[in-house]
């Protein structure tokens, strides 16, 4: 992904805030998100770069920060977060679909992407 430092962070903070929101932050959870965080070359000294997490009411603004291409690939990403554990809590996919809408995906669109991905 090219994105900047502080894109990067904030991108950990948007899938930190989406494992975070069904209030159960389990093992397979923080697998994925400490894999993030050394895929963005953030130290493990620095992890506590995902705080604080992008919530719900944050995430629009948050990925309309970034670049289009950048848009697509954290869409992604977060998708893959959200299936990281088995299963994808109401809360995930309520997440998935407030950042699908600022990037122009209609919630149908949205479910299609949940049902249909892949690893």
């Amino acid at each position: 992904m090219p994105l900047d430092e502080a894109n990067k962070r904030l991108v950990c903070r948007m899938v930190a805030g989406l494992v975070a929101s069904d209030d159960d932050f389990d093992d397979d959870e923080r697998e994925f998100v400490d894999k993030m965080l050394q895929r963005f070359d953030i130290p493990e000294t620095e992890w506590d770069a995902i705080f604080p997490l992008v919530e719900h009411d944050e995430a629009e603004a948050a990925i309309r920060a970034l670049d289009e291409t950048s848009q697509g690939e954290t869409f992604r990403l977060l998708l893959e977060a959200a299936h990281a554990d088995g299963r994808i809590a109401e809360s995930e996919r309520e997440y998935l679909k407030i950042v699908g809408r600022a990037i122009g995906l209609s919630d149908e669109a949205v479910e299609e992407r949940i049902a249909g991905f892949v690893r």
